[in-house]
């Protein structure tokens, strides 16, 4: 893949609600998709592509932890999905319908030969160079189209690029500031019909954002 590939979707990966609102903000966002208004765990963003979320919300495996639904089947926090309160399950069916349709809305973009950008700033405990290849592999295995990852953490060792991965190293917070986002994807108008380009993120991979 050349660094002048263009994409024509943006989608975010998490690990939580604060990438869709950034990628919403910056008017780039591609719609609403699985990973959007969840808390989640690497390995598990993998597991669920790789298997086409199998058994996810599945009743068995939905846990009432106050503040959040757990599915202990991903490791994925549910905050918006379900009413926060121990009859969470009383809007089951209407919240295992609405994450149907954006998982399948999620397969139909890779299955459309689409170019498309995945962007996840990772848990700290789960960044690893190892887990974003695997997490690109998994999504390369249902793709017909060029696919890139944007990973961003504090925990990497260094910023890089290369054909289906870009790394970023940035500050250690838990949320970057917009001025850090729009370094990240700094090629869309404010109309969203102009596509990011790999180039425009050299100087920052050479950098990065933990200065």
């Amino acid at each position: 893949m050349s660094y002048r590939t263009k994409f024509d979707l943006v989608v975010s990966l998490g690990h939580r609600c604060y990438t869709a609102i950034q990628l919403r903000r910056m008017m780039i966002h591609g719609g609403t998709m699985p990973f959007d208004w969840i808390v989640s765990d690497g390995v598990g963003v993998t597991e669920a592509i790789r298997s086409k979320f199998a058994g996810a919300l599945a009743k068995e495996n939905l846990t009432f932890r106050g503040d959040r639904i757990e599915d202990v089947r991903y490791r994925f926090d549910h905050v918006h999905d379900f009413p926060l309160k121990s009859d969470f399950l009383t809007h089951y069916d209407l919240a295992v319908r609405r994450r149907n349709e954006i998982t399948d809305r999620f397969f139909k973009a890779l299955d459309s030969g689409k170019s498309i950008l995945f962007i996840r700033h990772e848990l700290p405990e789960c960044a690893s160079e190892a887990n974003a290849r695997n997490m690109i592999d998994a999504i390369g295995g249902h793709s017909r189209g060029i696919c890139h990852l944007l990973y961003l953490s504090h925990k990497l060792d260094k910023s890089s690029s290369g054909d289906r991965l870009t790394f970023v190293r940035t500050r250690n917070t838990e949320e970057l500031t917009d001025g850090e986002w729009e370094m990240c994807c700094p090629a869309f108008t404010r109309s969203g019909r102009s596509k990011i380009t790999i180039r425009h993120w050299l100087p920052l991979c050479r950098n990065g954002l933990d200065r």
